[in-house]
């Protein structure tokens, strides 16, 4: 048991530091050490230090995935439980069609900012001044 905790995480390490060597630019993996530790201008540093908050968020969202699933199979005791089983899924399909309908959403960017769901709206079919 632990053996494979101690495997699972060196391959978590291994994975966050190929997040954080691949992109665009492509840096070498002494770059990283060399941009956790020492404050330069280098491009490669630059980049490193942008890529960290991208591999940290993946590593929380992830890790909340996790829970969430967890959670849903022990509330509902059955190892196989996805989200249509306590409603998530209809849930989900109902504020869409609420979102189109009252506050005339209608592209996916709109949909996804807080501005245009949040802000006090007169809806689309009334009329006058």
């Amino acid at each position: 048991m632990v053996l494979s905790g101690l495997i699972l995480a060196v391959c978590l390490v291994m994975v966050c530091a190929l997040s954080l060597v691949f992109g665009s630019r492509s840096v070498s993996p002494s770059d990283i050490l060399h941009a956790l530790s020492a404050s330069s201008d280098d491009i490669a540093v630059s980049a490193i230090r942008l890529r960290i908050p991208r591999t940290v968020l993946g590593l929380l969202v992830g890790a909340g995935l996790g829970v969430a699933g967890t959670l849903m199979q022990g509330i509902s005791r059955n190892p196989l439980a996805d989200p249509s089983i306590l409603g998530f899924n209809t849930g989900a399909a109902l504020a869409i069609v609420c979102s189109i309908v009252f506050f005339s959403l209608s592209t996916p960017a709109q949909s996804m900012s807080g501005w245009d769901c949040w802000a006090v709206r007169r809806p689309h079919w009334s009329s006058g001044p």
